[in-house]
């Protein structure tokens, strides 16, 4: 019976990680409207899983507020033009992730070629690979 209460505590209560006001009012005024966040300690790190219209992000704020970085778990649709139609070329898009780390965005994208092997990349905003990694 314990196990279950901790259980339905955890879920109905969120998480039990206690977040330094700077941090709660720094991501407050970063994605306002945010819904559902989850906070957890990794290291020196903040980590928040929420959703914003209708999309998933994590961020991440150091102990003082500041944002870090945050990603986005985006649709294929929601890509540039220009990066959609250079990585479609020769590939299929399987996921994509948008990275923005102090104002440097990149997107990291799961692809599979043609010989059904998938790929991780990375892809700066024009378009090019800056790390192909197979998976």
């Amino acid at each position: 019976m314990m196990i279950e209460e901790e259980f339905i505590k955890k879920i109905l209560g969120g998480s039990n990680t206690h977040v330094p006001q700077q941090c709660t009012e720094s991501f407050e005024s970063h994605f306002k409207g945010a819904i559902n966040p989850e906070w957890q300690l990794k290291a020196d790190i903040y980590e928040v899983l929420f959703h914003k219209e209708g999309i998933e992000y994590l961020a991440e704020f150091d102990t003082s507020g500041e944002l870090l970085k945050y990603k986005m778990n985006l649709s294929k649709e929601l890509l540039p033009t220009l990066i959609l139609k250079r990585l479609e070329e020769e590939r299929e898009i399987m996921n994509v992730v948008l990275i923005n780390k102090r104002d440097h965005i990149v997107y990291e994208v799961i692809v599979r070629s043609s010989a059904l092997s998938r790929f991780r990349l990375i892809v700066d905003q024009m378009g090019d690979v800056i790390e192909e990694k197979p998976l």
